[in-house]
């Protein structure tokens, strides 16, 4: 009985990290890591470079929202 309430929990842990993985990297990015392979740095054959610049952007306009339109750094 135990062991089965474990399994769940560690299935409902997977579910939610894949969620998570999905969510912040582009999901051909997301494969190859779930997959266990490596993601080759500077090969833009998976969209990192694009993402990387959608994410300094929404990072900078939060810090800007958060100093009343100036630059702030947590």
């Amino acid at each position: 009985m135990e062991l089965r309430k474990t399994s769940r929990a560690l299935e409902e842990e997977k579910k939610k990290t894949d969620k998570l993985l999905y969510q912040m990297l582009p999901a051909k990015v997301a494969d190859e890591l779930k997959n266990g392979r490596p993601v080759p740095a500077g090969n833009d054959h998976y969209g990192l470079n694009q993402f990387a610049l959608s994410l300094k952007r929404i990072m900078l306009m939060s810090w800007s929202l958060k100093n009343n339109g100036r630059p702030y750094l947590t």
